[in-house]
């Protein structure tokens, strides 16, 4: 998902594809995803909170934009070329869409699979490589794509019978049908 964002009256092509997670986790050391679940979880002083929402916003922002556009500076020159931050408030609420809408609006399904593997960054792309999609094209997927792939391959592998050595009965039943 590609969307333009405005910040102190500059335009920003975003993209909302795994590619912006890889280049987050690159940049920052730290899974965006998990981070943002700290921050949705986390109480108390609120100008920290305020200081860490504001952080990791600009930062998916940034990768967003370096997603849709490698030409992108590194996050502190990128910074200093705004002139103002008039509207990166609407802008972070936008890039919260394109990421919610990325991930596809299905509910978790209850199963009876293990749920503690943590789904990370990696994990999306070797999936996609298993799949046979190739680390490139997978870069280009939305992470809604991506759980759409592992949910098949989960079932895929939930699905699979054994083959059974056939008995007498079933190579009798077989002439029977003739």
């Amino acid at each position: 998902m590609e969307s333009t964002l405005y910040i102190g009256g500059k335009a920003i092509n975003v993209s909302a594809k795994l590619k912006a997670l890889m280049l987050y986790k690159r940049q920052f050391g730290e899974e965006y995803l998990d981070r943002y679940v700290q921050i949705q979880k986390a109480e108390g002083d609120t100008k920290k909170l305020a200081e860490d929402v504001t952080i990791t916003a600009f930062r998916i922002i940034w990768a967003m934009a370096k997603a849709y556009d490698e030409s992108i500076p590194p996050p502190d020159l990128w910074l200093a070329g705004f002139e103002n931050t008039d509207g990166f408030l609407q802008a972070v609420f936008k890039a919260q869409g394109l990421i919610a809408a990325s991930t596809g609006t299905k509910k978790e399904k209850e199963s009876s699979r293990e749920e503690d593997a943590k789904i990370t960054t990696e994990s999306y792309l070797a999936a996609a490589v298993k799949a046979g999609i190739g680390y490139d094209a997978a870069l280009e997927m939305t992470i809604g794509e991506l759980n759409a792939l592992f949910e098949a391959m989960i079932a895929l592998s939930e699905s699979k019978e054994t083959a059974k050595a056939a008995t007498q009965a079933d190579f009798d039943s077989f002439k029977n049908m003739f």
